[in-house]
């Protein structure tokens, strides 16, 4: 994926999705970064950093500085009443936890603080934040 893609992309999602909206869930490929309304996110800054697109998300409450939200060769952006997904990407990374498609295709992996490990894709989008 370009630059001009990624470009493109954001402009999209930019367009697509509300100011106001707060994010209450984070998925990579199913696996719950946030869990479901643990906490509220913001969108603070959307902008390509080489080959990724680089969401700076920004907590509900105000507080605290914006985190990045990083999307590695994102592709197939889907807004919905639900909330926002990502068909593809080769890698994540929020917070910390960092998720990667495996060379079969099949399988991701991922880190987090307490450990790593490996898991089916099982047709789920590679990012969900759910409304």
């Amino acid at each position: 994926m370009t630059e001009a893609d990624l470009t493109l992309l954001a402009e999209r999602w930019r367009r697509e999705l509300p100011d106001t909206s707060v994010f209450g869930e984070i998925r990579f490929w199913g696996f719950a970064v946030v869990r479901p309304h643990d906490q509220g996110w913001c969108l603070a800054a959307l902008r390509p950093d080489g080959p990724a697109l680089e969401l700076l998300l920004r907590h509900a409450s105000g507080q605290g500085q914006p985190v990045a939200l990083r999307l590695l060769q994102p592709e197939g952006l889907m807004v919905g009443p639900q909330g926002v997904t990502l068909d593809h990407a080769e890698r994540l990374s929020f917070d910390g936890c960092e998720a990667w498609r495996e060379p079969d295709g099949l399988h991701y992996g991922l880190r987090t603080a307490q450990g790593q490990g490996g898991f089916e894709i099982r047709g789920r989008p590679a990012l969900t934040l759910g409304f």
